[in-house]
């Protein structure tokens, strides 16, 4: 653990499981580096657990208002908030953090599960919609009345998808709450987020100078912006399922063959996503600067330069990258986006049940250290 400022009101930086609740030593399954272990089988250095009195003899910080508990009895209350003291010595397991918190990350995986069905409802229904559309219209006004209100209910239903999703993903990816973690171990969480708000502005941007009709110059530089956020995105993807590995490891399962392999799964996902969307991003960047490239050089020439028109080489390049090397990977994207779609699945079930037992367990915490 590291120092702290000496003081009651001095603020823990970082924190390990405690290995103790209460005085008594807890058995309670968490995950481990090397798949899960017992709480009894920490070592003593790693736990900030109470003398044989019961008084906490390191600096611990309340996990609802980040009050030094130090020199307290683990049996009493926090005196800033009232906060059991019990339940920060085991605030690294999602069942003993704060209830509220804990409901906000379940709610987020239902929003991202729903976002993404929505999408995948779109993909799949819109063309079948079209083509029944395209053959039931009997006249030329009933079929323009039924393609805008096909047009008008699949923009919406993208749009909702896609909020759905942005808004699922911000709510997993909250801090939780007075938990003071270093940078180091925050990094992954807060790089999904400032993605989101990159690629949100970003896209708002482009398409607005879009709409505009710029010179070809601003348009290049447009692309290459366009290319600079899609990297940032290759990051921010693999940094999302890294933090889903971490916040799975938090996940006090008394199952071990079910939700056992959760962690490792993400991490895996997060190589290939990275690995997957990192290949189309260099082939879209090799297309973007060859045909934009020559506009930044030459203001007064073509997009395209040299390859303006259509030539053997350019027709040859393209048939061979969007043909065959793009297919492949954007077939490994749908096989990781289905296994993706499960983890969420699992990850949804395991929060629910975690935040139930949060609500217990701090109803319990406070029942005892109020008697």
């Amino acid at each position: 653990m590291r120092e702290c400022m000496p003081g009651p009101r001095a603020k823990v930086r970082s924190f390990t499981v405690a290995g103790r609740f209460g005085g008594d030593e807890a058995s309670l399954p968490i995950w481990g580096g090397e798949g899960i272990r017992n709480m009894s089988e920490l070592g003593e250095a790693d736990q900030p657990a109470p003398d044989d009195t019961g008084e906490i003899r390191t600096d611990l910080a309340c996990q609802r208002c980040g009050y030094n508990l130090r020199g307290l009895n683990a049996t009493g209350l926090c005196p800033e908030c009232g906060t059991p003291i019990s339940l920060s010595l085991r605030k690294d397991l999602l069942c003993y953090a704060e209830p509220e918190y804990v409901k906000g990350l379940a709610r987020g995986c239902r929003r991202i599960l729903t976002g993404v069905t929505m999408l995948l409802a779109c993909i799949i229904l819109v063309p079948l919609a079209s083509a029944g559309v395209s053959s039931l219209r009997r006249d030329e006004t009933m079929g323009a009345l039924l393609a805008w209100l096909g047009v008008s209910l699949a923009i919406g239903a993208v749009l909702m998808g896609i909020l759905g999703f942005v808004h699922g993903v911000w709510l997993i990816t909250r801090p939780q709450p007075q938990v003071f973690t270093t940078l180091k171990r925050d990094t992954a969480r807060r790089l999904v987020r400032i993605y989101l708000l990159v690629a949100i502005i970003g896209k708002a941007l482009s398409y607005s100078i879009e709409a505009l009709g710029p010179p070809p110059r601003v348009m290049a530089a447009v692309e290459l912006l366009g290319i600079g956020i899609s990297v940032f995105g290759v990051i921010g993807m693999a940094a999302y399922f890294m933090y889903l590995s971490k916040l799975c490891r938090r996940v006090s399962m008394t199952s071990r063959g079910r939700y056992s392999k959760m962690p490792g799964h993400a991490k895996a996902l997060a190589y290939a996503f990275a690995f997957a969307l990192g290949w189309l991003v260099f082939l879209s960047a090799v297309e973007a600067i060859w045909y934009w490239g020559p506009v930044l050089l030459d203001p007064t020439g073509p997009p395209g330069g040299p390859f303006a028109a259509p030539s053997p080489m350019l027709l040859g390049w393209q048939a061979v990258t969007w043909g065959c090397i793009t297919g492949a990977a954007s077939l490994a994207l749908l096989i990781l986006f289905l296994v993706a779609a499960r983890l969420h699945y699992r990850l949804r079930a395991a929060l629910t049940r975690e935040a139930a037992q949060a609500v217990e367990h701090w109803d319990e915490a406070s029942a005892e250290a109020r008697t």
